[in-house]
């Protein structure tokens, strides 16, 4: 018997049928850290790297000494995590990709979700599904459309194969792909990305491969079904610290900057964010159905109580909607 299988992507996810050399409908999640001039790679938050940092950025000054220029941290979009969501249940120990961590709430106790953790990888999922993914059901932001064409009309090499840049590449050549609409925990409206796709078997597979490993992930089906979240959200989030940035913090920039930093033509400023687009495009778009999480957590509107939204998936806001190339 097959397993129905629903996957949905929340948060930075690029769609793409058009990446040069490399056919057919991907999922690129940009991998989004910031690393302070003050880190060194081996020495995150260490003062006494300081010094070096210093000295290495120095210039010549008048007499021919070394003049200290001062380092400055820089405006930037917070930190993500990209991850694999699943219920805790649901994980097989025949899986292969580390051990689970498990989503917190704010209270710090755990939830009953899982994660683990997406660095670098190639992913596909194993399918029996006859039918070819296609993007014409997406209606998502078009990055180098009316979003921002000064700048993501082509993208740097990063997100190009072999992908250095991405916190994960996913092949989609089958399924059922479509745009739906979830309600954040602030009331905002936010597109996802919803993929059904059948599995045979009890069992669902997740396979992916770095340039140094393969790795596997296993789900057990529950009354024939699993599901499963493909999250690129702000790395706090899992751990229960959903609260809102001000917008004046260092680390308080849009999240859908991270996507116009993909891009690699012009240096001109984008025409429109992605929640100006939403507004511009709301009456075009037609109705868009909601993403219907059925999990006992993953329900896409607010609320206490027994239902109540995963807030790891629910805080992210319009900002961080699933968007298109080109």
């Amino acid at each position: 018997m097959d397993t129905n299988v629903v996957i949905f992507f929340v948060g930075l996810t690029v769609f793409s049928n058009s990446i040069p050399n490399d056919c057919g409908v991907k999922a690129i999640l940009p991998s989004v850290v910031y690393t302070s001039p003050f880190h060194t790679p081996n020495e995150r938050h260490k003062i006494s790297a300081l010094p070096q940092q210093v000295i290495a950025q120095a210039g010549l000054g008048r007499f021919g000494g070394a003049t200290q220029v001062p380092l400055r941290d820089s405006r930037h979009v917070e930190d993500h995590e990209a991850v694999l969501v699943f219920s805790t249940a649901s994980y097989h120990p025949t899986s292969s990709w580390g051990t689970p961590q498990k989503i917190k709430k704010q209270d710090g106790t755990d939830t009953p979700y899982s994660f683990v953790r997406l660095e670098g990888d190639l992913v596909r999922f194993l399918s029996n599904s006859t039918a070819a993914t296609s993007l014409a059901g997406a209606k998502l932001p078009a990055l180098a459309g009316m979003v921002c064409p000064a700048k993501m009309q082509s993208l740097k090499p990063d997100y190009l194969p072999p992908y250095t840049g991405a916190a994960a590449v996913f092949e989609l050549p089958q399924g059922t792909l479509t745009t739906c609409l979830s309600t954040s925990s602030q009331g905002k409206d936010r597109l996802d990305t919803k993929l059904v796709l059948t599995s045979p078997g009890p069992y669902f597979t997740v396979s992916a491969s770095t340039m140094r490993t393969r790795k596997e992930l296993r789900l057990k089906a529950a009354n024939g079904q699993v599901e499963l979240l493909v999250a690129n959200v702000p790395k706090r989030y899992l751990s229960g610290d959903t609260s809102v940035i001000a917008a004046t913090a260092l680390n308080g920039i849009h999240h859908d900057h991270a996507y116009f930093e993909m891009g690699s033509t012009g240096t001109g400023s984008c025409a429109m964010n992605l929640e100006q687009w939403y507004q511009v495009m709301k009456t075009q778009l037609g109705v868009v159905p909601p993403c219907s999480m059925t999990g006992p957590n993953w329900k896409t509107t607010p609320g206490e109580g027994p239902g109540k939204v995963l807030e790891a998936v629910a805080a992210a806001s319009f900002e961080c909607s699933n968007t298109q190339w080109p």
